[in-house]
């Protein structure tokens, strides 16, 4: 079978041909266009692929074209059963291949809330940052992932980090107009005082010193327990 075959099964989830063709002479690690089977198998979602190549011998950190990991793809397109093949067969919960963010990360950025808590029950560092220093609660509360940030607020993230623009979550559910997050972040006791300052010598182009702001002002006031 040609790569380009056996890299169509794999992404179609054809369990018969790819198994015929690990038996035969093809090798788990196959790639077509810089994109290995396994990439494939977890981009589609194909968990019982993923698991033959994964037993196969199947480059766990590899990266494809675009430089994202068979679990960063995982991750970001809401594969919930191969985020945990992968996490129990040792995929790095901290990879940041080049030009993506981290498992987890994508995960919240999308609101994957199963993915999410999979994530943080395997230890995944809910404090790491990206290039603009945003926390993985910074990107679920300007999404709009509820279910996400509750996730993180119970496993006691900072609710008080600060992007490179100055910004913290609430900044950013208040900005976004998301109340219902606004809701969680207030009753888990985040900062409804602390005002946004730009980082001087950030190169990002930062808002102009205020408060928190937006939906904000009509709730500051909100008794929160």
């Amino acid at each position: 079978m040609q790569a380009q075959q056996l890299f169509e099964a794999c992404a179609c989830g054809d369990m018969a041909a790819v198994k015929a063709a690990l038996d035969t002479e093809a090798s788990a690690n196959t790639s077509w266009n810089g994109t290995s089977l396994l990439h494939a198998a977890c981009k589609e979602g194909r968990a019982a692929v993923a698991e033959l190549l994964l037993q196969a011998g199947a480059a766990l950190e590899g990266t494809d074209e675009y430089g994202s990991t068979p679990l960063q793809l995982a991750c970001s397109h809401g594969h919930t059963a191969i985020v945990q093949l992968l996490l129990q067969a040792g995929a790095a919960k901290e990879s940041t291949a080049r030009f993506r963010s981290p498992p987890l990360h994508l995960a919240c950025s999308r609101g994957h809330a199963a993915i999410v808590q999979l994530l943080l029950l395997a230890g995944a560092n809910k404090e790491s940052t990206e290039s603009d220093k945003s926390t993985p609660l910074h990107l679920a509360c300007c999404r709009g992932h509820a279910a996400v940030v509750q996730l993180l607020l119970q496993a006691g993230v900072n609710k008080e980090s600060s992007d490179e623009c100055g910004a913290t979550p609430l900044h950013l559910a208040c900005e976004e107009g998301h109340t219902a997050i606004l809701q969680l972040l207030l009753e888990a006791g985040a900062n409804k005082e602390r005002q946004r300052w730009p980082v001087l010598h950030s190169p990002a182009p930062c808002l102009q010193p205020r408060p928190c702001c937006g939906c904000a002002c009509s709730i500051a006031s909100w008794r929160t327990g």
